[in-house]
């Protein structure tokens, strides 16, 4: 692991090579280059370099796969891996890094309860992973909170919902307070998103592909709608002990 750790999270902290140029500009980005993606939002053009952020999002892939075989045996890393993947959370150029970052949160917490109840994290007890826990957390919850992609949502409830349990009565009532917060967020933002499709439904070029994918849009709303309801369980879990607790 020391050989294969330090270039696997220099590949994780690669920053994206973008360019952006006016889209009205006569300037092209490279076009004839097949490792750049050319996008166009509002006034501006967009090149991004895709074999960075394919680098960048194996990278994480691999960080996210070490800590979920090795568990407490990748507590040694956890200290430059949290860092390195909580941002990522955020990563709006590319989903896979995105998704592999969000994956990667309950295994970096279950890797460092291991090694702490197992006795394999010299100097370190349970307040390391309170500290953890307090790190992770509330960057899902504004991460969801931003979250433009409903399957995203879906994958980041369920990882929010696993790093409750682990981290139970470590957390507060303020922190559980604002994960029942996003949850009526995320409800409403699912509501807002089936009445938008249900309005798609009424115009006048609704055809079958549309017809197609609206079905899957609805079939990732339901899944979202799911992991709130598993999530929502372990929110008045939570809540129950805590007020036993005090």
């Amino acid at each position: 692991m020391h050989v294969v750790m330090p270039p696997l999270l220099q590949s994780a902290q690669l920053k994206p090579d973008v360019t952006i140029t006016s889209a009205e500009s006569d300037d092209e980005i490279e076009s004839d280059d097949d490792s750049i993606e050319t996008i166009t939002l509002g006034d501006k053009r967009i090149g991004i370099r895709t074999s960075v952020l394919e680098e960048k999002a194996t990278a994480c892939n691999m960080l996210c796969c070490y800590a979920d075989e090795l568990k407490e045996g990748f507590f040694p890393w956890i200290d430059q891996v949290a860092p390195t993947l909580v941002p990522l959370l955020k990563f709006y150029f590319h989903e896979e890094v995105r998704r592999a970052a969000v994956a990667a949160m309950p295994e970096l917490l279950r890797s460092a309860k291991l090694a702490v109840e197992k006795g394999q994290a010299p100097g370190r007890d349970e307040s390391y992973v309170k500290q953890l826990s307090d790190f992770i957390i509330p960057a899902l919850v504004e991460a969801l909170h931003k979250e433009p992609e409903t399957e995203m949502c879906s994958s980041m409830l369920d990882s929010l919902n696993e790093c409750m349990q682990l981290s139970g009565c470590l957390l507060d009532e303020n922190q559980v307070r604002a994960i029942s917060d996003e949850i009526k967020n995320v409800i409403i933002a699912s509501a807002t998103r089936k009445r938008d499709r249900s309005e798609r439904t009424k115009a006048e070029d609704f055809d079958a592909d549309e017809g197609e994918l609206l079905k899957e849009e609805n079939e990732q709303e339901e899944e979202v709608f799911d992991q709130v309801m598993f999530l929502d369980v372990s929110v008045n879990c939570l809540c129950s002990a805590i007020s036993f607790l005090n």
